[in-house]
C-alpha cells in the first residue's frame, strides 16, 4: 500500500484477493479514496463489481511494483485462464518479440479443444522473410515461459491491430478469428453439400449402364441406387426404407460417427479399469 495524492491510496491484489506485499509480484491495482465515485448511474450490479468487499476500488489494470515504481502491464478482462492460472497476454506477447524472425505479435484467449477453460492463441508477423512456423514458436516460448503459459495455435498475419498510442486492439483480434471461423464452417457445409451431389450424381449414371440387384424399371426409366442407400431406421409397421435425402444421410453420418467416438471411450475405460 502505497499514498499516492492526499487521502488517496494503492495496493496490489493477487487473483485470491491477497494484498501483495513484495515487489515483482503482478496482480490487480486497487485504489482508495474519500473522493471516489459513489457509483454508476442506476446500474447497481456495475457498481458492486467496481468495488471490493472492504470499499477498494477495482481499477481493472494489472501491474506490479519494483523498487518504488509501479508499472502497469495488462487489464484483467485480458486475462486468460488456464486450467485454474492466470495468463498475462502482454508477458507471452513479450516472450514472443525476443525472437528474431518475429517483428509484432498479439495474444489472445480461446476455447480450450477439450472445454476446459481457456487457452492462449498467438497472432505473429514474422519479420521480414524470416522462415518459422509454428513448432518454432511454441518451441522459443517453452524455454522462456512456464508449460502454462505456451500458447496453443500460431496464426502468421501481416498486421497486428493497434490505437494510436500502440496498444493492441484483441477486440479486433477476437472478432476477425470469429469471422475467420465462420467463413471456414460455411465454407465446410458447400464442400459437403457438392460431395453428395457428386455422389448422387455418380450412382445415378451407374444405375443408367448396369442394372443393380434391386433396380427397377419404373415408368420406362431405371430407379436411381442412390434411393436403395439405408439412410436411416426400417419402420416396422411398413418395412420401408426412408425416402432419401441428402440431410438425412448427413444425420445417419453423424450418427454412427458419434457411436464410434462412445465406443472408443467405453472401451478404453474398460481397459483401463482392467
Amino acid at each position: 500500500m502505497s499514498g499516492l495524492l492526499t487521502n488517496c491510496y494503492s495496493r496490489i491484489v493477487d487473483s485470491f484477493g491477497a494484498i501483495v506485499e513484495k515487489d515483482n509480484i503482478t496482480g490487480e491495482i486497487q485504489i482508495f479514496t474519500s473522493y471516489a465515485m459513489a457509483g454508476y448511474l442506476n446500474n447497481i450490479p456495475a457498481t458492486a463489481e467496481a468495488r471490493a468487499s472492504d470499499g477498494w476500488i477495482r481499477t481493472g489494470d494489472v501491474g506490479y511494483v519494483c523498487n518504488g515504481n509501479w508499472y502497469v502491464i495488462d487489464r484483467t478482462k485480458d486475462l486468460i485462464k488456464v486450467r485454474g492460472w492466470q495468463v498475462s497476454p502482454a508477458e507471452i506477447e513479450a516472450a514472443l518479440l525476443e525472437h528474431p524472425g518475429i517483428q509484432d505479435a498479439g495474444v489472445i484467449a480461446s476455447p480450450a479443444s477439450d472445454g476446459c477453460g481457456e487457452v492462449p492463441l498467438a497472432f505473429v508477423v514474422k519479420n521480414g522473410s524470416a522462415e518459422i512456423n509454428e513448432h518454432d514458436v511454441k518451441e522459443f516460448l517453452g524455454a522462456r515461459l512456464a508449460r502454462y503459459k505456451n500458447v496453443e495455435e500460431v496464426e502468421f498475419v501481416d498486421s497486428i491491430p493497434r490505437n494510436p498510442t500502440g496498444k493492441i486492439l484483441r477486440r479486433v483480434l477476437r472478432d476477425e478469428r470469429t469471422e475467420r471461423g465462420r467463413l471456414k464452417g460455411q465454407l465446410a457445409a458447400v464442400e459437403y453439400r457438392s460431395a453428395l451431389l457428386e455422389l448422387d450424381a455418380y450412382q445415378r449414371s451407374r444405375s443408367s449402364v448396369s442394372i443393380s440387384r434391386s433396380g427397377t424399371l419404373v415408368e420406362g426409366k431405371v430407379q436411381s441406387l442412390v434411393s436403395d442407400v439405408e439412410v436411416g431406421e426400417v419402420s416396422a409397421n411398413t418395412g420401408r426404407k426412408r425416402k432419401y435425402c441428402p440431410a438425412s444421410k448427413f444425420m445417419h453420418w453423424r450418427k454412427l460417427r458419434c457411436a464410434l467416438k462412445v465406443g472408443n471411450s467405453i472401451t478404453a475405460g474398460n481397459v483401463a479399469r482392467k
